[in-house]
């Protein structure tokens, strides 16, 4: 399938990865750590600001979802557009926990 699991604590920085979502961007699965540095450093940059504004205001609690179309850098240097959907933060002993899916959607953005 072309979509993965993810989950990132925004307190901690821990993050995690699904297989899947190493291999929708061309990579082995646990190649490279997952963090948020890199999720930021893989986002096109005109689509940076806006993924992590958005991010933002979401850990905040100030929107509902976050669902949000950006571009992300392949393994093999290409730019492919993925959706990313998380319906809620997890708030548990004071950590922020934000879960989610990303799903390649490039197919569908150039029809």
């Amino acid at each position: 399938s072309q979509q993965g699991f993810w989950y990132w604590h925004s307190d901690t920085n821990e993050t995690f990865y699904s297989d899947e979502y190493y291999q929708i961007l061309g990579y082995e699965p646990q190649e490279f750590t997952p963090s948020y540095e890199k999720w930021e450093s893989l986002l096109h940059p005109e689509d940076a600001e806006k993924a992590t504004y958005l991010q933002t205001r979401f850990i905040q609690g100030e929107i509902e979802g976050y669902d949000v179309e950006f571009r992300m850098c392949t393994k093999q240097g290409e730019y492919r557009w993925y959706l990313t959907k998380a319906g809620k933060t997890v708030k548990e002993n004071g950590y922020s926990l934000m879960i989610g899916l990303v799903i390649d959607v490039t197919a569908h953005k150039s029809t």
